[in-house]
């Protein structure tokens, strides 16, 4: 440093004021890498500029502000870091600051320092533990000089209090009061007695263990250097939210639990109480991919014996096709229960309920009729009060499927699928051309063997397979009117004995343990098809609820009782529905604790805002209640939000609102 400067320093008068303080402290902290234990030093000074009391300057701030001057007047040299030479990393913590050294050995063997580092403990980390900031002293010299000490081809040695960071191969973790309360259960615990007896009197063990198995330390009994857990269910659940439940721990599965419980301590039934606690956690139910979903058996729609083709269809829209002759979507009619027959209607996805009913009158009705049944989703043409009604007054029955379950339809999905691999094969390469092609498929699919009816569509309606090529020898045997219309009610009553043979073998071959839900039980609903506003994907809940069931519509759909918020359907398949559970080793998961009276006001805690929709004054908030499922997640606006403040202003300031 300039002399003159050093100097300055020297002659640099006792501050008198805050705002003169602050202009040394600045300086100070322009050079600090060259001040060994700069925070520690400095940190009286610190302290006296952040109090709102009046200016006190005592022995204490006079002998730091002395001492850092004769610091900066001994000119010590750092050494220039060499990256092939071996670092020595040395680290100190005190109660209020942690310091670290960079050592090199110089030209002359001797250890020079190349940098150092302190930091001031904020005041959450000056209520660790002496071994936790020692280890957290350690943390920021590694990261202070990694830039130095990754891909370094020597070994870095760290000097340090050994003796408070040795706490950490201790096989207890032990706070105060879990200490204690250990230390008391064991006290009137049977097995515990029974072995400090037994160890007293120097008599065999009354167990199938050896009493060599069993030692003491801290005044608590260990069983093989794990610290024994009586029969206390407090105690144990207390235990597994430590090792389930922290951040640090981030709710492992079955295995990883007891793995790390067991390495510090040890009760009679451990791996059962684990399983029973993890299967009752909220969390791991709501938020992990469900590895054993519900699987409840196909129930196959029956066929009527009496149905003519087209009597009993399902419908279905593949939208989203380029566009083509001014269409982007086909409309795909399904003979149900008779011919498997399939009618394509080209159309536009904006197409509604009266649209619906047209394409069906021109390409349908004017050939077979109308239907007694339509089977389809939910889609606003058909779940509309129009098409509804209009079913109603043309004696058509209307089968939509529950919420979220193509399968329902699934005759029609799997038509689909045919359609769209014809449409991938024939205009690929020339898209836009789908629309001129839709008479050939249907017409290719109609002339095709069926896996069910073991015939052909055609076969089935007309009683013969049209020729789509001139074939090779011309046909001489033409059967009479009469043989005609025998061939075709046999291949009709054979085409029916083979839907319901199929019918017969899906269901045995689909049956599985599926235990239905009853009346009031409680259950998860997959969030799959759940879309909330502003709101990420990737890490929202895989389930929401729980929700009751508050009506069995049959073994395999249920109505569920949703927030009023909710505008979807309230009846699912039970493929959707995950059961709730609720163990006695886990506790109860929610607390639900009562309103707090605020102002003569009862108020529930907001634990976070979920997500927004709206804007300006319309915008709502997504709000979930602390202690409560997300179930009873509701939506409020911002006046609501009086005695929270804080949480609306921190989510207005992550989402640039």
């Amino acid at each position: 440093m300039d002399p003159i400067k050093l100097t300055s320093i020297q002659q640099w008068p006792e501050p008198h004021t805050v705002k003169q303080l602050h202009s040394f402290l600045g300086f100070c902290n322009f050079y600090h890498r060259f001040i060994p234990n700069y925070s520690s030093i400095a940190y009286p000074l610190n302290e006296l500029t952040c109090t709102n009391e009046p200016w006190k300057w005592n022995e204490l701030w006079a002998n730091a502000f002395a001492t850092l001057k004769d610091l900066f007047s001994s000119q010590l040299a750092l050494l220039i870091p060499d990256k092939t030479k071996p670092f020595i990393l040395e680290t100190n913590a005190s109660k209020v600051t942690s310091g670290a050294v960079l050592y090199q050995a110089n030209s002359n063997g001797n250890l020079q320092p190349c940098g150092f580092i302190s930091k001031a403990f904020g005041p959450a980390q000056q209520q660790y533990k002496v071994y936790d900031q020692e280890l957290l002293g350690i943390i920021w010299g590694l990261t202070a000089w990694q830039h130095y000490l990754l891909g370094t081809p020597h070994t870095t040695i760290i000097w340090c209090d050994h003796k408070n960071l040795s706490y950490f191969w201790a096989a207890h973790h032990l706070t105060p009061h879990l200490h204690n309360h250990i230390k008391e259960s064991q006290a009137t615990d049977q097995l515990a007695n029974t072995i400090l007896h037994a160890k007293t009197l120097n008599i065999p063990s009354p167990f199938k263990f050896s009493l060599d198995d069993w030692t003491t330390d801290s005044d608590l009994l260990l069983f093989r250097k794990r610290i024994y857990i009586p029969d206390n269910k407090n105690l144990k659940q207390q235990i597994l939210h430590l090792f389930h439940d922290l951040p640090s721990f981030g709710h492992p599965g079955i295995f990883k639990t007891t793995s790390l419980i067991h390495q510090h301590y040890w009760w009679p039934g451990l791996t059962i109480f684990v399983k029973n606690f993890i299967n009752g956690c909220a969390a791991c139910q709501q938020m992990k991919i469900n590895t054993h979903p519900t699987t409840p058996p196909l129930t196959p729609i029956p066929a009527d014996p009496s149905a003519l083709p087209f009597q009993f269809v399902s419908i279905d829209f593949i939208t989203d096709l380029p566009l083509s002759n001014s269409f982007d979507s086909l409309m795909v009619i399904v003979d149900h229960d008779s011919s498997k027959g399939i009618v394509l209607c080209p159309c536009n996805k904006t197409i509604d309920t009266l649209g619906t009913a047209l394409l069906y009158h021109q390409n349908v009705y004017c050939r077979f009729r109308l239907p007694k049944h339509i089977i389809s989703d939910r889609g606003p043409q058909f779940a509309s009060h129009v098409f509804q009604t209009l079913c109603s007054h043309l004696g058509i029955k209307s089968k939509l499927s529950t919420a979220y379950h193509p399968q329902t339809d699934g005759q029609t999905e799997q038509a689909n699928q045919e359609i769209e691999a014809y449409l991938h094969i024939y205009c690929g390469t020339a898209p836009n051309t789908w629309a001129e092609s839709i008479p050939d498929l249907e017409f290719s699919h109609n002339l095709q063997t069926h896996s069910v009816t073991k015939t052909s569509p055609f076969n089935i309606i007309l009683g013969y397979n049209p020729i789509p090529i001139p074939p090779a020898i011309e046909p001489t045997n033409l059967p009479s009117l009469s043989e005609r219309l025998r061939l075709l009610t046999t291949i009709r009553k054979e085409a029916l004995a083979a839907h319901d043979l199929a019918r017969l073998h899906m269901a045995r071959h689909t049956s599985r343990n599926f235990t239905p839900f009853k009346l009031g039980d409680k259950v998860w609903l997959e969030a799959t098809h759940l879309h909330f506003p502003n709101r990420s994907r990737k890490l929202s809940p895989k389930r929401e609820g729980p929700f009751t069931i508050e009506q069995v519509l049959s073994p395999l759909n249920y109505r569920l009782k949703l927030p009023k918020a909710w505008r979807i359907h309230p009846v699912f398949h039970a493929s959707l529905l995950t059961p709730f559970a609720e163990t006695d080793s886990h506790g109860p998961s929610f607390t639900q604790p009562p309103p707090d009276l605020i102002d003569g006001h009862e108020e529930f805690e907001i634990e976070a805002i979920v997500s927004h929709s709206g804007n300006g004054k319309r915008r709502k908030y997504l709000i979930k209640w602390k202690g409560y499922p997300s179930s009873a997640n509701e939506w409020l606006k911002e006046a609501d939000f009086e005695n929270a403040p804080e949480i609306l202003n921190d989510y207005k300031t992550l989402h640039f609102l």
